[in-house]
């Protein structure tokens, strides 16, 4: 049985003003942040981009988590329009990927070896790709053989053929931050100034393999998937040691609770690594 991604349940306490905070921030503003942390940008940078004060986003995230649930449980489709939103706010990051973007051979070429590969995160990371670009050229072909009937018999013929030499994809670097700033929502009020503290400092196995959070967050979608056996995928990230996984899982663990950003963009990498790895199955 694939093992169940790591999510944290962060409590945040309400703050006075803080409903006023959450209620203005519409699906589109929110799909807006997840798309520009999906893509890596700077977790502030975003926030601050799309007008909204980096200490609210823990109880605006609370909030659309649980609306996004309730709705779920109603058999409701917000969920879908959220990812028809974020998708279109992605696109604001896309950037030329030739050939892939250009030639169908090479796109299906790509497609197929890359699903075929056990290290196929590795090989992403090596040639500068994110799932997010998969997640875009995946929705781009798709469109563009919804409308050509001539493409659709193109297709068919490709998939019928052995694949060809992996193609050489060299993509420029990512995007930053595009598009207007939106207006700033209403501020949270001021926080009362803390007493200094000697914080301990952080403390790390030797255990721990050098994983970011991109990473981590394919390696528990891939987990999550079952595509590969378990043990397969754990070695290919550098966690064939039982205790080496413990250690990981506590090492973000404590990230997550030292850093709710890093949660909520970790929650979008995981969403969009799933979206590619369940369209591989």
């Amino acid at each position: 049985m694939p093992a169940e991604p790591i999510h944290v349940e962060l409590f945040v306490p309400p703050l006075e003003g803080e409903g006023e905070v959450v209620a203005a921030v519409s699906m589109d503003r929110y799909a807006a942040i997840l798309a520009g942390f999906a893509e890596g940008l700077p977790a502030g940078e975003v926030l601050l981009h799309e007008g909204v004060e980096p200490r609210a986003w823990p109880a605006i995230e609370s909030m659309w988590q649980d609306h996004l649930d309730a709705d779920f449980d109603r058999g409701g489709t917000l969920l879908e329009e959220l990812d028809r939103r974020m998708l279109l706010h992605r696109d604001r990051y896309t950037r030329p990927i030739p050939p892939l973007d250009e030639d169908l051979r090479a796109y299906l070429d790509f497609d197929r070896g890359w699903s075929a590969r056990e290290d196929g995160e590795t090989l992403l990371e090596a040639i500068g790709l994110r799932m997010t670009d998969l997640a875009r050229l995946d929705a781009a072909w798709d469109a563009r053989l919804e409308k050509s009937a001539e493409l659709r018999a193109t297709w068919t013929k490709l998939m019928g053929e052995e694949p060809g030499p992996f193609p050489v994809v060299a993509p420029p670097p990512p995007q930053s931050l595009r598009g207007p700033a939106r207006d700033p929502i209403p501020p949270l009020p001021a926080e009362p100034a803390a007493a200094p503290a000697d914080a301990p400092p952080p403390v790390f196995s030797a255990l721990e393999p050098d994983l970011d959070l991109e990473q981590y967050a394919s390696l528990c979608a891939e987990l999550h998937a079952g595509v590969h056996p378990e043990e397969e995928v754990f070695a290919r990230y550098g966690l064939a040691d039982p205790a080496a996984r413990e250690a990981t899982s506590a090492s973000f663990q404590r990230r997550f609770a030292e850093d709710p950003l890093s949660l909520e963009r970790y929650r979008s990498l995981y969403h969009l690594a799933t979206l590619v790895y369940r369209r591989h199955e």
